[in-house]
């Protein structure tokens, strides 16, 4: 990890990973303390090395990093023999049937979202149907601040009243918009999408005439339906009933 991050000591590296040199050496007399360091060390180390595939850009010093990592791990006295081992293991993998990648374990879920713990793969309520991935759109229209996030966990709460009643997935088209983003598709200025509390959606086999009526007997807010599109329709949690055809 020294290597990697290019620190110039040991104390450094320890340093990185939120652990106190001087509160490490101070502690060699006491096996409790110096216990729980090295557990937190432990687990700092592991969550760098779980993160290394998803980041390696094949610089030098993450290259060198790695062969030394390899070295120390299987006892090997010189470098030659570390990349000797690498190339035996790559000609065993040749031969064997590949493998997929098995997906890192997903962080806990949080007590309550904020701007700094979304996850992209959670859904936004618990035991729902919507992720985040589909309210921010892969992350590229991530909220501003917590008043629009808030907006998006109470839209999501109700579609999925929504997506229940009508008993199908609901297939997400646009959800949060910055206010560039809502002028550029020709939203309206005041536009629900720009508070995150709106959705556009469609469902297979339905059309957004079909959506409607199901969900107009009942639905608490905004709902709307789109000429242009006769597939797509719209809901949002205004706060009051409102309908509209575009």
């Amino acid at each position: 990890m020294r290597l990697w991050r290019q620190l110039a000591t040991r104390a450094d590296a320890v340093q990185s990973l939120g652990i106190d040199p001087a509160v490490l050496n101070a502690s060699t007399g006491n096996k409790a303390v110096l216990a729980n360091l090295a557990a937190q060390l432990d687990r700092q180390l592991v969550a760098f090395t779980q993160r290394v595939p998803k980041v390696y850009k094949e610089k030098p010093q993450e290259r060198e990093a790695l062969i030394r990592l390899v070295q120390l791990w299987r006892n090997l006295p010189t470098r030659a023999l570390t990349l000797q081992s690498l190339l035996s293991d790559l000609k065993q993998i040749s031969n064997q049937k590949p493998e997929p990648p098995r997906p890192a374990d997903p962080p806990s879920r949080p007590a309550r979202w904020t701007l700094g713990n979304i996850q992209q793969s959670a859904t936004i309520i618990v035991g729902g149907s919507f992720t985040w991935a589909e309210a921010t759109r892969g992350g590229s229209r991530m909220p501003p601040n917590q008043s629009t996030l808030d907006g998006m966990i109470r839209i999501a709460g109700l579609a999925q009243q929504a997506r229940n009643r009508v008993g199908r997935p609901f297939i997400i088209t646009s959800w949060y918009r910055d206010p560039v983003v809502n002028a550029a598709v020709g939203g309206v200025a005041d536009s629900r999408h720009i508070n995150g509390d709106a959705i556009d959606f469609y469902c297979d086999g339905l059309t957004g005439n079909e959506i409607y009526w199901m969900l107009d007997p009942w639905w608490p807010g905004g709902l709307g339906r789109y000429v242009q599109f006769p597939y797509l329709c719209h809901i949002d949690a205004r706060g009051y009933r409102a309908r509209w055809l575009n």
